[in-house]
């Protein structure tokens, strides 16, 4: 064990004992924290470079490429500077990645090296411009710079924390009969197996490059609350008068109020009795789960009228015992009956939104839930590689203001473990792209957990397994939710943190697990074609008269940021072109399944538009430069388009 003078030493941002101390109980060494310095500061240096050029914030005509040096120079005209990289690359579906480092050459012949992400975005400050508005401006660019700083920080902490955790997995694999890393993480096959295996997996968002922002919280903060650190947090509950609290349940679910007595019994018999204490009627009060930051910090002042007239009260000795899962806000009951997830506000900026839980969320999502399970019950062939993560109960404050009724709310879902047959396991996507902790996780090459899970093939190189592996989560995979979206016109956030994929003995994918409903897109002209129907929250919202909307939130979520990745990660050659190539074929196969169910019209059109049109993406950048919450998109060229990747050359 080291002392704390040694973390605080290597330490780049000042670190009180609150915070030093859990990382040296931890195991935390300066060996330790030098690496998870190294490895911070590449994650989000790389994340923001690819994000400037995949956004076209900076134009990669303007790169001066030495292939006989690996090196790379980028003009910044305004300066008479240039911009020196080592090791910088373009791959495919507009990723990019940078191996060494980057160096500022002024005019006057100095170099300066340029050590993290907010001074490289300083830099770059002169060559920013958007067709919306100049985002070259100070204030634009330091807004992003401290939120790139943050990130950066957390992320650090994050690291340095989960080198140490992973040494004590590997001491526990090696003195258990489990086979690998997967085996050790989820072969209880529990909520509190999976809630381990989601802490693990916690990667943040694979292309933002404020994938760990949480604006607001101290670095003891970030440790205590965050899944990277293995967090179990103290949920309060809130006891919130009946007729200032509107309740949405899933249709053939138990109501809200007796689902929470028999999910919670140690808590309602406390909530009672607190009732009981202050002379009120238990029938004229609904418990709400509430974050123990958010209640701290926020809650008291935003609500400070109701608590004053006494529609609102907190219970300080009634509380719920949880895990955060990838989802910082999201949190699993791994005690309670059923370990449910408990979908909560923070009204903190984690990434770059304040994370809420909004009427329009609490309200779709048991609908959209009912919706896909009457879908799931009547179509078999869906139902053999989909299963959904039902939301049983959306709860929010009634307020004519959802901008505040936002910040009191909640959604209950289901375990995901409860749909997962027996003999498979179930890892959540992003899990993934996470280290294998039994081998050196501190390298930039480092194995992944899905390196674990092709090495269970029986034979083979790795690209064959990868292949092979492949071959089987595309055929489980494109007809879940591609599938789904072309005969239903429902469109899934299935990204990384919302899918699951459940996996045999051998590694082979069988089907998806999607969670998460809040944000998606249907078109509703496809889903009454076959005979279904949905009431959105309000017009605007869930439900859209055409594909356009429904389309945009399919390829960034699914298609770009899921399967675009998974493809990067089998196939590292430039080119992907093995990996490429199978995607090709199943979309196309999956149009002509599905040819059968669309007209003609619509078929043709999402086949022009899915295998041929430029694909649009959110750009996270921009948004964050130009201060807008609503979604902005660029786009990148189709891989399937004639001209593109899978083009041969003549």
């Amino acid at each position: 064990m080291h002392s704390q003078t040694n973390i605080d030493a290597v330490a780049t941002v000042p670190l009180s004992h609150e915070a030093t101390s859990p990382l040296v109980q931890a195991g935390v060494t300066a060996a330790h924290w030098s690496s998870a310095q190294q490895m911070a500061r590449r994650r989000v240096f790389s994340r923001l470079l690819q994000a400037l050029f995949r956004e076209a914030l900076l134009n990669p005509d303007q790169l001066i490429v030495d292939p006989s040096t690996n090196v790379t120079l980028l003009p910044i005209w305004p300066q008479r500077a240039l911009l020196r990289f080592t090791g910088l690359r373009a791959g495919a579906l507009g990723s990019w990645t940078l191996t060494g480092d980057a160096v500022l050459l002024t005019q006057d012949h100095a170099a300066v090296s340029i050590g993290c992400a907010s001074d490289l975005l300083r830099c770059l400050k002169p060559l920013l411009s958007t067709q919306e508005a100049d985002i070259s401006n100070l204030t634009a660019v330091e807004r992003l710079s401290r939120e790139l700083e943050n990130s950066q920080e957390n992320d650090t902490l994050c690291q340095a924390y989960r080198l140490a955790w992973g040494e004590r997995l590997a001491s526990e694999l090696a003195a258990s009969s489990t086979r690998d890393a997967v085996d050790l993480l989820t072969g209880h096959g529990t909520p509190y197996a999976l809630a381990r295996t989601e802490q693990w997996g916690t990667g943040g968002h694979p292309w933002h490059p404020g994938h760990k922002a949480r604006l607001g919280l101290t670095p003891a903060q970030v440790m205590s609350l965050s899944p990277e650190c293995e967090a179990r947090v103290q949920v309060g509950v809130a006891a919130v008068a009946v007729h200032r609290l509107s309740v949405t349940t899933m249709e053939g679910t138990t109501a809200y109020n007796d689902w929470f007595a028999e999910t919670f019994p140690a808590q309602i018999a406390k909530f009672r009795l607190s009732l009981e204490q202050r002379g009120l009627a238990l029938e004229e009060w609904l418990p709400l789960p509430v974050h123990p930051w958010q209640r701290d910090a926020t809650l008291r002042k935003i609500f400070a009228s109701e608590l004053a007239s006494g529609d609102l009260i907190f219970l300080p000795d009634v509380f719920i015992a949880a895990h955060p899962t990838m989802s910082f806000r999201t949190v699993a009951a791994t005690d309670a009956r059923g370990g449910p997830m408990l979908k909560l506000p923070v009204s903190m900026r984690l990434t770059s939104v304040e994370r809420t839980v909004s009427p329009k969320s609490a309200v779709m999502g048991p609908r959209v839930s009912t919706l896909i399970e009457s879908i799931l019950s009547a179509d078999s062939d869906l139902a053999s590689t989909l299963s959904i993560v039902p939301e049983r109960h959306g709860l929010h404050f009634i307020d004519p203001d959802d901008n505040r009724a936002r910040h009191l709310s909640m959604i209950v879902r289901d375990t995901p473990t409860a749909y997962v047959p027996e003999g498979q396991c179930l890892l959540p996507v992003g899990a993934l792209f996470t280290p294998d902790f039994t081998a050196d996780m501190s390298s930039a090459g480092a194995p992944t957990l899905l390196d674990t899970v092709l090495a269970r093939q029986a034979y083979g190189s790795r690209a064959e397994r990868a292949a092979r592996f492949f071959d089987a989560y595309l055929r489980a995979a494109i007809p879940a939710i591609v599938g789904l979206y072309l005969r239903y016109g429902i469109a899934l956030e299935a990204h990384q943190q919302n899918t699951f994929i459940a996996i045999d003995a051998v590694g082979m994918p069988k089907r998806l697990v999607v969670r998460d409903f809040g944000d998606v897109k249907i078109a509703s002209p496809a889903l009454e074609a076959q005979g279904f129907s949905i009431s959105p929250f309000r017009a605007g919202h869930t439900a859209y008269p055409d594909h356009d909307i429904p389309r945009k939130k399919l390829i960034h979520a699914f298609l770009l940021c899921h399967v675009g990745e998974l493809v990067l990660a089998l196939f590292p050659e430039k080119g992907c072109t093995q990996g490429l190539h199978q995607w090709s074929d199943a979309m196309h196969a999956e149009f002509e399944k599905q040819r059968m169910h669309l007209d003609p019209v619509t078929w043709a059109s999402e086949r022009r538009a899915l295998l041929d049109a430029p694909w649009t993406f959110k750009t996270f950048v921009r948004m964050r430069l130009l201060d807008r919450s609503e979604d902005m998109h660029a786009t990148l060229p189709n891989p399937f388009a004639k001209g593109g990747l899978l083009t041969e050359p003549e």
